[in-house]
């Protein structure tokens, strides 16, 4: 199989050239180390839908609690225009409330930000012009932020959440959300990504993506085991370059470092890096949790994934490798690529969720076992 990639400047069309007769179910494995869909890459910041060139670019929804009692919520907006935009009346609603004072205008490719506290943020980061104080709060759960004009049409909805589809980093570690790619609009978790470093960047562009971690990845794990198996974390570099993680810590508890990469530890270039139960020095949770991968320095989390309950012996990883997605594997793969894709034998195969009855004793879902074997149910 040959791929032949067109890039445009938001778009990547992918043609695949096969030797052969394509039959169905069968899989030809893909890495994308230079698509736009690899987990790490970001698009160009701007508007992410027709109805307004302004956008929601970065939220911190849960800032951790500082020893000064600062509070540190904000909403930064960007005018994505090459002219000022004038958004006096305007007014962001749903998980807080605020209203834009008459003549209040955003210039041209440049940053707006409505705090909790305004004074905290401007000092703290060292900058001015903060707008607020908004009322309500950006709840740490979740929630969903209108932007609204002064006719009270919503220009656009944002949504954030501590949900395991979202950027763990930005829940309660430091980091902010930022809209990373714009074009799966605000409302869908994979538009958003822990921002660079700890504490955002309120007020300015997202700094360039220069760390030399941006190519690494969590990229499978096994947490469910039983003895002999230990538990393993694998990490990806998807760059063409080896990487130096010496001095990286990986843990379940981002108020500790459980386990600190030893000196002189490099991932090659687009390759892998593993560590085991004992290794580590910790097992991780069959009933799920979240795994932190920090820099060195302390300065950002690298990469953090929170999963949820896992079966027993079988891994979840990114697949392919690099990819945003986690998916059940077919097979445990510490250290090399990814297998593919599990599939189950017993599946959810109908519903009816809303017959033409009215009547919710009509309501039904059908399993479908696809193996040639019977399968016992029993707990599930």
């Amino acid at each position: 199989m040959k791929l032949l990639a067109n890039k445009t400047a938001h778009l990547v069309s992918i043609i695949a050239l096969f030797g052969g007769s394509l039959m169905f179910g069968q899989s030809f494995p893909y890495t994308p180390l230079d698509a736009s869909y690899v987990v790490g890459n970001i698009e160009p910041i701007g508007p992410s839908s027709r109805r307004a060139a302004l956008i929601i670019s970065e939220i911190m929804y849960h800032p951790p609690k500082r020893a000064d009692g600062k509070k540190l919520e904000f909403v930064e907006l960007f005018n994505t225009q090459g002219w000022t935009e004038e958004i006096g009346g305007f007014r962001l609603t749903g998980a807080i409330d605020y209203t834009f004072p008459p003549n209040t205008v955003i210039g041209a490719r440049s940053y707006l930000v409505v705090a909790a506290s305004p004074a905290d943020v401007q000092n703290v980061y060292s900058i001015s012009g903060v707008l607020g104080p908004f009322t309500n709060s950006l709840q740490n759960s979740s929630g969903t932020i209108h932007l609204r004009n002064h006719l009270n049409a919503v220009l656009l909805e944002a949504k954030y959440s501590g949900d395991f589809l979202y950027p763990a980093a930005a829940d309660g570690l430091g980091h902010s959300l930022v809209l990373a790619r714009p074009s799966y609009g605000e409302g869908s978790p994979r538009a958003w990504a822990a921002s660079a470093l700890i504490n955002g960047s309120p007020g300015a562009a997202e700094p360039a993506g220069t760390s030399p971690y941006r190519t690494i990845f969590i990229n499978e794990f096994l947490a469910h085991t039983d003895d002999p198996e230990v538990d393993y974390v694998e990490l990806f570099n998807y760059s063409a370059s080896p990487v130096d993680l010496s001095g990286c810590v990986l843990s379940d508890d981002p108020s500790t470092n459980k386990f600190t990469i030893p000196p002189n530890t490099a991932i090659p270039a687009r390759g892998f890096y593993f560590v085991t139960q004992a290794q580590m020095n910790f097992a991780l949770s069959a009933a799920g949790e979240t795994i932190y991968l920090k820099s060195a320095d302390q300065t950002r989390i690298i990469d953090a994934v929170r999963f949820k309950g896992q079966q027993n012996g079988v891994a979840t990883g990114r697949f392919p490798d690099g990819a945003p997605n986690f998916y059940r594997l077919a097979a445990k793969t510490p250290g090399t690529n990814n297998a593919a894709i599990r599939v189950s034998d017993v599946v959810i195969n109908e519903i009816m969720y809303h017959p033409i009855s009215e009547d919710a004793d009509d309501e039904f879902v059908e399993l479908h076992n696809r193996s040639a074997n019977s399968i016992s149910l029993a707990g599930w």
